[in-house]
C-alpha cells in the first residue's frame, strides 16, 4: 500500500488508495478538498487532521515500517457496490454483477477466487474463504491487529523501512527548521 503527502506551496496533496470512508470523511471535514485527477489537494493547515485520518483510515503513520503480509480470507466476504478492504487498503473490487471482480493496484492474489455478484443495481465483490493475497502495509496495523482477525488470517513474510517516506519527512522538518530560524533572527 502505497500513501504519500507532498507540500506544493501552500497545499498538502494526499495519495492514496481508494478508500471509500477515507474520501467521505476527507470531504466532510475540509470543504476545499479537491480531487485533482490523481490525488486529493487541502490546505497545509488541514495537516493534523489529514494526518489523524490517514491514521484511522490506513494506519499510515509517516516513517512507520512497512511489512509484507499474507492474508487469508476465513470466509466469505463480500462488500456491497465497493472494494474489499483489509484494514482500509483495497484487496479485490468488481465494477457490476456480470464484470467479475479484479485485484487492486498493489495486491497479488496467490490462490483462490474473488468475483461479482448481486443483482445489477447493487452488485456485490466476493472474497471466497480461503482466497489468499500478499501486499505491503504499515506494521503498526500488524502490531495493533487495526484489522478484522475474524474474517483475515495473516501472516508476516519479512519487513521493510519506508526509506522515501523518512526522507520526505526529513525534507519537511529541514525546511520547517529553516523557517524557524529565520523567524528567530529576524526578532
Amino acid at each position: 500500500m502505497n500513501i504519500k503527502v507532498e507540500q506544493k506551496e501552500e497545499k498538502l496533496q494526499i495519495y492514496t488508495p481508494y478508500n471509500k470512508n477515507f474520501v467521505s470523511d476527507l470531504k466532510q471535514s475540509v470543504s476545499t478538498a479537491k480531487w485533482s485527477g490523481s490525488c486529493w489537494e487541502v490546505s497545509i493547515e488541514a495537516k493534523e487532521l489529514i494526518d489523524g485520518l490517514l491514521k484511522e483510515h490506513y494506519g499510515y503513520n509517516p516513517g512507520q515500517p512497512k511489512v509484507k503480509i499474507e492474508i487469508t480470507a476465513k470466509e466469505e466476504i463480500e462488500e456491497m457496490t465497493g472494494s474489499v478492504n483489509f484494514a482500509g487498503c483495497p484487496v479485490a473490487y468488481a465494477r457490476g454483477r456480470d464484470t467479475g471482480a479484479k485485484v487492486c493496484d498493489g495486491i497479488i492474489k496467490m490462490s483462490g477466487n474473488i468475483r461479482s455478484g448481486g443483482s445489477a443495481r447493487y452488485y456485490k465483490t466476493i472474497v471466497e474463504k480461503g482466497a489468499t493475497f500478499r501486499l505491503e502495509t504499515y506494521k503498526n496495523i500488524i502490531d495493533e491487529k487495526t484489522y478484522d482477525e475474524s474474517i483475515w488470517d495473516v501472516k508476516t513474510l519479512s519487513e521493510s523501512i519506508d526509506r522515501e517516506a523518512l526522507l520526505s519527512e526529513k525534507e519537511q522538518l529541514l525546511k520547517r527548521l529553516n523557517e524557524i530560524e529565520k523567524q528567530l533572527q529576524s526578532n
